[in-house]
């Protein structure tokens, strides 16, 4: 809301009210405006209407609390203040329950036990408004609302079937490009960097700040579509692409989510496969998948390394050309690349990292349940893998007798491609069509 009675006055373009005091103690804020960043009800308010613009693009996506919720305070101001030549060095203190920051003559302070909140920003500074925006107005919001959220993660977090599984990793890990390569196979965002926990919620929610990603420019070589959108320098320096994510993917940016598991990013780390006593499911997958390979023209690529107990009571049923075992699995993506399908039976797993991948590769996925199993759901992930296998058994029925599979192993194909009317029924309750898998196993049935 604009005061027209207000003392306008204009520096560098900027329109501004300024302060009827030395000290800014009296400073009219013509532009007040409540928000509800991770849930938190915040009352912003300010003398310059380019500060307002700036908060709703930031705190307006949250949407508004209720009128007379008791909100946090958060005061910003333009201010006419000496100049020092050039770009001072942003600095960054915090003691307890207070948070600051300078920038020359630019300063910010948050008390969060008393959920107050002040920053004065030069005309000069404004010049980069993204800094500003970032640097000032979201850190020292986002710090405010720690008041209420007060556990917080360094993670990314995704959305999928509306539960949120977590990603956590030091910078570089990999967060943000595999949480943009999971938005691209359907994936919601909850958050790109950071996660808020609501610690009284049953079952666990988090929250998070969904617009945007930021990606290295180099990620074009996996996402073209990625050189569309603007490079920006972030507060640490680098230069990155800038992606509005409901702009991208409309409807993607989801703000709440309760929290299904958290997964441990590690750079060209894959799996063991080993067998335990009471259970022995993957090595008697390794033999079945080894004889379907060699029956119906597949490469099967075994990505991880293989105990000594798997080597010497298996390695005869792997020992073969269409069974690869690479040395090197440093570069992950390029299985993801070259393969077909994903297979991944364990009894163990809680929320697998390479289920994720293979679904942000657009995989077809063939998994057993597990903690983190409702991530790909039967019958709709999995969907495109019987596809697969129709398609096989179809291509080599067409070829000539002699060069044909075993008429059992055919018949076994056609057999899991059989869907029972009772889950047919039942995929109907999912957000995918089930007819594609009606329809193919209808043709084989």
């Amino acid at each position: 809301m604009t005061d027209h009675r207000v003392n306008w006055q204009e520096v560098a373009g900027l329109t501004f009210a300024p302060a009827t005091d030395q000290l800014w103690r009296q400073t009219p804020t013509p532009f007040v405006a409540r928000y509800q960043p991770l849930g938190v009800p915040l009352e912003f308010a300010t003398n310059a209407s380019v500060l307002a613009e700036m908060a709703a693009d930031s705190f307006g996506p949250w949407g508004t609390p209720a009128p007379h919720a008791p909100a946090l305070r958060l005061n910003f101001f333009l201010h006419t203040a000496p100049a020092a030549p050039g770009r001072p060095t942003p600095v960054f203190r915090a003691q307890d329950d207070y948070f600051m920051l300078s920038v020359g003559s630019s300063l910010g302070l948050a008390d969060r036990a008393r959920g107050f909140g002040m920053a004065f920003i030069t005309p000069d500074l404004l010049a980069d408004r993204l800094f500003v925006q970032e640097g000032f107005l979201e850190c020292l919001g986002l710090f405010l609302t720690t008041r209420h959220r007060r556990a917080v993660l360094h993670a990314a977090g995704l959305i999928h079937n509306g539960r949120a599984v977590l990603l956590t990793g030091h910078s570089g890990a990999g967060k943000s490009t595999l949480a943009f390569a999971c938005l691209r196979a359907g994936f919601q965002l909850l958050a790109e960097d950071v996660i808020y926990l609501d610690e009284t919620s049953s079952p666990l929610q988090a929250w998070g700040a969904p617009w945007r990603l930021h990606l290295l420019p180099d990620g074009e070589r996996f996402f073209p579509e990625l050189a569309a959108w603007p490079l920006v320098t972030q507060l640490n320096g680098e230069t990155k692409r800038r992606v509005e994510v409901n702009q991208q993917w409309p409807g993607a940016a989801v703000p709440l989510a309760p929290v299904m598991g958290v997964i441990a990013l590690a750079l060209g780390v894959v799996g063991v496969w080993s067998v335990w006593t009471s259970d022995d499911l993957r090595v008697t997958l390794l033999r079945r998948l080894a004889t379907f390979a060699a029956a119906s023209a597949l490469l099967l690529f075994l990505l991880g390394s293989l105990e000594p107990p798997v080597l010497q009571h298996y390695g005869h049923c792997l020992d073969r050309d269409d069974v690869v075992i690479p040395d090197d699995t440093s570069n992950v993506s390029e299985a993801y690349r070259h393969a077909d399908v994903f297979i991944f039976p364990t009894h163990e797993e809680g929320s697998p990292l390479v289920s994720y991948e293979a679904l942000a590769w657009g995989l077809p996925c063939l998994v057993s349940p597990m903690g983190g199993g409702e991530i790909i759901r039967d019958g709709v992930e999995d969907y495109e893998y019987l596809a697969l296998l129709s398609r096989l058994v179809d291509d080599a029925q067409k070829l000539p007798a002699n060069q044909r599979p075993p008429q059992g192993m055919l018949s076994q194909a056609e057999e899991l491609c059989r869907v029972p009317t009772t889950l047919s029924t039942a995929m109907n309750k999912y957000s995918k069509s089930a007819s594609l898998l009606t329809n193919a196993s209808a043709s084989h049935a």
